[in-house]
């Protein structure tokens, strides 16, 4: 029976290298900076990623960070994506 961390616990663990490429991996990237060109906004961009409303505690996190760096939804995208609750639900 799978954990809710990974859906099969017979799969071999997650190397060192496929880690690093989920963090920077041109493709990976890519795909953020496309999310976020397609969600203009934060709940649109979750919604599309992990087909829920950002909690509170997440949007407040969002919206600092594009105080910080405005426009900047491709990083937000990135981290969604390198989430376990999107390896779990894609």
């Amino acid at each position: 029976r799978g954990s809710r961390e990974w859906n099969d616990d017979s799969a071999p663990a997650i190397s060192f290298a496929l880690c690093r490429w989920m963090l920077n991996g041109e493709i990976i990237h890519h795909s953020a900076e496309v999310a976020a060109r397609a969600n203009p906004d934060v709940e649109s961009l979750f919604l599309a990623t992990l087909s829920r409303r950002p909690t509170e505690n997440e949007a407040s996190a969002a919206k600092r960070h594009l105080a910080a760096y405005p426009g900047d939804l491709a990083s937000i995208a990135q981290a969604l994506i390198n989430t376990s609750e999107f390896l779990f639900i894609r």
